[in-house]
């Protein structure tokens, strides 16, 4: 457990010095979405029909896609309403299920496969951490973003796939040259 957490600091850490690093999408494009993130995971928190530790919330050119396990199809169906209502969404890609939502220790097991993912990719030089979204459900990853390449894109891929516990790698990266 101590490793999880360290993990999630770690990661935190390298995320938060990458800022000034350079990306291939506008501070403003960076902005805009993760401004969009954060008011929906605020508002799914304050929603009694929804569970905002089970859903995970990523937002990529304005277009959100919700991920998670929530126990009834009411929540699932409340929280895709919450994304679609929000100022400056354009779409929602709603991939919640529903089933029996992770305990604490998955979760934290999850979190520590994300979090040794964004730290690999942040070492990479042909990944950029900032553009690249990660999320775990049960050790399947998936990996949300703009990359330059498919080499980048491949190179993603690869260092998701080599990190212990990853059982499946879900590649949702969309290739822009000159993004």
């Amino acid at each position: 457990m101590r490793r999880q957490i360290a993990l999630a600091a770690v990661a935190v850490l390298v995320l938060t010095s990458l800022a000034a690093c350079s990306t291939n999408r506008s501070a403003e494009e960076q902005w805009d979405d993760n401004r969009i993130t954060a008011k929906i995971e605020a508002e799914l928190a304050t929603d009694t029909d929804t569970s905002s530790w089970n859903i995970d919330v990523t937002t990529v050119d304005r277009v959100v896609t919700l991920t998670g396990v929530v126990e009834e199809p009411e929540a699932r169906e409340e929280a895709e309403r919450i994304a679609r209502d929000m100022d400056g969404v354009l779409r929602v890609n709603n991939q919640v299920r529903v089933g029996e939502p992770l305990d604490v220790g998955e979760r934290l097991d999850d979190m520590a496969i994300q979090a040794e993912i964004r730290g690999r990719l942040a070492e990479d030089d042909d990944t950029s951490a900032l553009n690249i979204d990660v999320e775990s459900k049960d050790g399947e990853v998936t990996l949300f973003g703009v990359v330059r390449s498919t080499q980048a894109r491949d190179e993603a891929v690869r260092i998701a796939r080599e990190v212990d516990d990853v059982k499946r790698v879900i590649d949702r990266l969309e290739v822009r040259p000159n993004g």
